[in-house]
């Protein structure tokens, strides 16, 4: 929940602590020890007067906002004077300098950034079953892969993607081819002989 709801359950309803049963565990899981979030924290080692006064000013001041929100004329007025007395402030009160960021998350987490870092990142593993480094190819880039390879051509029958070796075909000997040219042209003149 938000400060809204808050304001509106503390002021409105009169209701000051939240019943345990509401509070979820998961919402205290990560939770900022209560000494981090004090304003003492934002404010250095200040006594519980000054925190007083502190919490008084910002009740204060949003009060005045809250009062001038309908009146434009008038907000810019108090704006005005705020200016004037931040300008007055800074010339009577020696200026603090900020604190770093560094020295904030030191406040906050307890230990300080080391100057040489000696741990590094494990090496990445391989993930089971994702050994692929080439994508995925389609129909026609496989076609296209598989015509501009040199084609493995037999011996025996002179056919295409298979060798001598696992061809099913005999061994054609010259002898062979001449034999049989010749007995188609011999079958071919007695056609032209019988058919002229």
């Amino acid at each position: 929940m938000c400060r809204h709801c808050f304001w509106i359950l503390n002021f409105i309803w009169n209701i000051n602590e939240i019943p345990e049963r509401y509070i979820n565990r998961r919402w205290r899981r990560d939770i900022i020890p209560p000494d981090l979030r004090s304003r003492r924290n934002k404010y250095g080692n200040a006594n519980n007067g000054v925190q007083k006064y502190v919490h008084e000013i910002n009740t204060v001041v949003e009060d005045c906002i809250d009062n001038l929100v309908p009146d434009e004329k008038m907000l810019q007025e108090f704006l005005d004077k705020v200016k004037a007395l931040k300008i007055d402030v800074e010339k009577n009160v020696q200026k603090t300098p900020k604190k770093k960021k560094e020295d904030t998350m030191a406040d906050l987490t307890g230990t300080r950034r080391p100057g040489e870092i000696l741990v590094s990142n494990p090496p990445v593993g391989s993930y089971k079953g994702c050994a692929k480094n080439t994508r995925i190819m389609g129909g026609k880039e496989l076609g296209i892969k598989e015509s501009q390879k040199r084609k493995v051509m037999c011996r025996n029958c002179g056919g295409t993607n298979h060798n001598a070796r696992t061809c099913g075909k005999e061994k054609v000997t010259k002898k062979q081819c001449t034999s049989t040219n010749s007995a188609k042209q011999n079958n071919s003149n007695e056609a032209s002989v019988i058919n002229p």
